[in-house]
């Protein structure tokens, strides 16, 4: 069962999103709050994949996506704002956003933007989101996979932790069974996925 909380001072703003999702998706436990500190003050002893949160009241808005963040450590977080522009929109996933959305109201945006949070990436509407914060990172001087890991199928994996480790590509090979071209091409796949040029900075990502 999903478990998702909403937090938003606006009643009718709590209702609305509880009762697209209760309609929308199976197996769902919606939690309303009307800000954290209202979650806080309850002492919930419950673990949420989910969170929805309305920025609209606050003044410094990434440092309360930071907070957040700290109080629901393992949950993917959706955060929306009806004054914010597509530059904040970015900054908003910078600080530890998953999701942004500039006003919920069409109920395929927001089955879209779940959906697409759930499997561990992005969402900002039509919007190459990657591609974005890699170029946001790099202004200043940041390198965005540090942040931001494209996922990498198991083997992809495996071989990057061997990389990662010291492993050579023919002890690699040798291990997994691969042709050293196998391995190579593997290598070159990974170093692309997750911007790297050296064994250094891989080790530093999958750190």
């Amino acid at each position: 069962m999903l478990k998702v909380a909403v937090l938003a001072p606006d009643p009718i703003v709590r209702f609305g999103i509880k009762a697209f999702l209760e309609k929308s998706i199976e197996n769902l436990l919606v939690s309303e709050f009307e800000n954290l500190g209202h979650y806080q003050g309850q002492q919930v002893n419950s673990s949420y994949g989910l969170v929805f949160a309305d920025l609209g009241i606050y003044t410094d808005k990434f440092r309360h996506i930071m907070e957040l963040k700290a109080s629901f450590s393992n949950s993917r977080l959706i955060v929306y704002d009806m004054g914010a522009t597509f530059e904040d929109g970015i900054h908003y996933l910078k600080h530890g956003a998953q999701g942004f959305l500039p006003a919920i109201s069409d109920i395929k945006v927001l089955l879209n933007c779940i959906e697409t949070v759930l499997t561990g990436q992005f969402y900002l509407e039509n919007v190459d989101v990657h591609l974005l914060l890699k170029l946001l990172f790099q202004k200043k001087g940041f390198k965005a996979v540090n942040t931001f890991r494209p996922k990498l199928t198991p083997r992809q994996n495996e071989v990057a932790l061997l990389l990662a480790n010291g492993a050579s590509t023919t002890a690699i090979s040798q291990k997994l069974g691969l042709q050293m071209s196998t391995v190579s091409t593997f290598k070159s796949i990974i170093y692309r996925k997750l911007n790297v040029d050296n064994i250094v900075e891989l080790g530093s990502v999958l750190a």
